[in-house]
């Protein structure tokens, strides 16, 4: 289901963008750069999410800082 659910994501999304490029001439600068933005960072939280299955970057070495400061976080809340 999780991949049907990505599969019509992506499709929408693709077709999302292709009416953004066709209908920007219409829109002031400022505005292009926001929606570009956002569009930007829907893909960027796609590729993490297929990402957290797969892992292909090593995180291993992060992990060693982060633990301290999470279970210190964790202790005081």
């Amino acid at each position: 289901m999780n991949r049907i659910f990505m599969l019509f994501f992506c499709l929408l999304l693709v077709i999302s963008i292709i009416t953004f490029l066709v209908n920007r001439k219409n829109m002031p600068p400022r505005q292009q750069a926001i929606i570009f933005t956002l569009y930007g960072l829907t893909i960027g939280l796609m590729v993490c999410l297929q990402l957290q299955y797969n892992q292909i970057l090593p995180f291993d070495h992060l992990s060693t800082y982060i633990s301290p400061l999470k279970n210190w976080i964790e202790r005081w809340m």
